[in-house]
This record gives structure tokens, C-alpha cells and sequence, in this order.
């Protein structure tokens, strides 16, 4: 997919534009607290006070759960990490074939992510993180979820494939530019 084709976001069902709005907000959210926590770090540096060992901890979980969160995201939009290089050697049929089967090997990956995301949460380790003890379970609870919405995301683009009309709109797209 090329940056320029946002008409992914468009075929989705109302379910998936909520989960994407959902994500969308929650990694605004993230953002915000990675980059308020790290001020405030700054600026404890230059301050007569004691410093907060906690943020720098929680600034980095946030990095953590913003990163997996989006993955959801970003595929659903159409602007995750792709290579394009076969996609210009092949006929627009063999292009929905590759894709496909892209989305196949991601979905299976997911799955793979989502077994693995799920022995650790229901696994009862009892370990905590250093400063905030907080329970590692809530940390492992991200890249579980962040996978499970990315497969869902490539589950619905092998069941319902970029149409014919979508793909003559993104082949006149690129003959003119």
C-alpha cells in the first residue's frame, strides 16, 4: 500500500473504524504521557527535589503499549511496512495474490504472537516491575492485544480484498504521479 490510499479506513466495517478510533485515541493518550513524564524528568534534573523513579519506568511501559497498540492501527490504515517492489512487476490480479498472501503470513505470525502473549499474561510469575510494582501481567497484556487487532486486521483483508475499483483508482494514482 502507498501513503497516499487511505481508502482502506473507508471499506471497514463500523466495528473496525471504532477499534481504529480507539486505538487512535489511546495512542494520542501514550504519546502525551511519554512526553509529559519526560519532561517532568528534565526537569527534576534542575529542581531541589527528590526525583519520581517511577516516571522514567512508566515512560518506557507507555513506549512498550503504544508500540504494540498501534501495530493494530497502522495495519488497519494501510501504513504499516510494506515492500512495493513486487507490486510493480505484476498485473493487478497477481497484486491482489500477493497481498493475500501477505496478509496470510501476517495472520499467521499474529497468531503466533497472540499464543505466545497468552501463556505469559495467565501465567502467575509474581514478578513486578522495579519502581511502580506493578504486576509484569499488565505489561504483557499489550503486545497480546496489540497482536490480536493487527490479526484481526489481516483476517479482514484476506476475507474482503482491496476491490477492483480501489485498485484501478491506485494504479491511475501512480501512473500520475
Amino acid at each position: 500500500m502507498s501513503e497516499d490510499t487511505p481508502q482502506e479506513a473507508v471499506r471497514q466495517p463500523r466495528v473496525l473504524r471504532w477499534i481504529s478510533a480507539v486505538e487512535h485515541s489511546i495512542g494520542a493518550i501514550l504519546i502525551s504521557v511519554i512526553a509529559l513524564l519526560v519532561f517532568a524528568q528534565a526537569l527534576q534534573r534542575y529542581l531541589p527535589v527528590s526525583g519520581w523513579v517511577w516516571s522514567g519506568e512508566l515512560a518506557r511501559y507507555s513506549m512498550v503499549a503504544v508500540t504494540f497498540i498501534m501495530c493494530g492501527y497502522l495495519m488497519g490504515q494501510g501504513q504499516h511496512i510494506t515492500i512495493e517492489v513486487i507490486d510493480r512487476f505484476v498485473y493487478r490480479r497477481a497484486r491482489r495474490w500477493v497481498k493475500r498472501f501477505a496478509n496470510v503470513v501476517v495472520l499467521l505470525i499474529c497468531l503466533a504472537f497472540i499464543r505466545e502473549g497468552w501463556a505469559l499474561v495467565t501465567e502467575t510469575s509474581g514478578q513486578v516491575s522495579a519502581a511502580m510494582q506493578m504486576p509484569m501481567t499488565y505489561l504483557y497484556a499489550f503486545p497480546l492485544v496489540g497482536f490480536a487487532l493487527a490479526g484481526l486486521r489481516a483476517a479482514w483483508a484476506i476475507i474482503v480484498p482491496e476491490s477492483e475499483a480501489d485498485s484501478t483508482e491506485a494504479d491511475l494514482e501512480g501512473e500520475l504521479a
